[in-house]
């Protein structure tokens, strides 16, 4: 999107810094231009993998009050040693308020059934291949995440974009484990 998401959110908030990761070379520098001719101060763009972002993130001592990541499960796919639970995992571990866009129930259904064969979808009475209410597959891949912490997040779904739902996590209280 070459920085929609960020350049809004600095129109939006002016006193905070916004740093957005774009992993395509030509979506990076479309940002920056954008940011430039938009006369954007509070917004930057670093071209890297946002796994290794992530990763880096999480082992910095520094912790951020809201982080929105467009593609928690996309990250899975862009390296096999992170996978979407870790992506999750470490999302969650790094800000108070974490805002993620999730695919429609059906997907997201899909998606676990593909990640984890034969514990998804888990027993239970209804029709065989029914799709358990989003509540269900949000909670069992909020507890999927992995990431070396314990931690008690609520989930609450802010609203439908485009057939995906923007989902915010807010960090209730947790323990880093070196």
């Amino acid at each position: 999107s070459g920085g929609s998401v960020g350049r809004e959110l600095a129109r939006q908030f002016p006193s905070s810094t916004i740093v957005s990761v774009e992993p395509d070379s030509l979506l990076w520098s479309r940002h920056l231009r954008a940011n430039r001719a938009g006369n954007i101060t509070n917004s930057y763009a670093c071209n890297s993998d946002p796994s290794q972002v992530l990763s880096k993130l999480y082992q910095s001592p520094e912790f951020i009050r809201f982080c929105y990541h467009a593609g928690v499960l996309e990250a899975a796919l862009g390296d096999d040693k992170f996978s979407a639970t870790s992506a999750l995992g470490t999302v969650m571990s790094t800000a108070m308020t974490s805002v993620i866009t999730l695919p429609s129930p059906g997907l997201l259904g899909s998606a676990l059934a593909l990640w984890f064969p034969g514990d998804w979808p888990p027993p239970a009475g209804g029709s065989p291949g029914a799709i358990p209410p989003y509540e269900t597959l949000l909670s069992d891949l909020l507890e999927a995440a992995t990431v070396e912490h314990s931690a008690n997040v609520q989930a609450r779904v802010l609203e439908e974009v485009d057939g995906h739902l923007i989902v915010a996590l807010e960090l209730l209280n947790m323990t880093r484990v070196a």
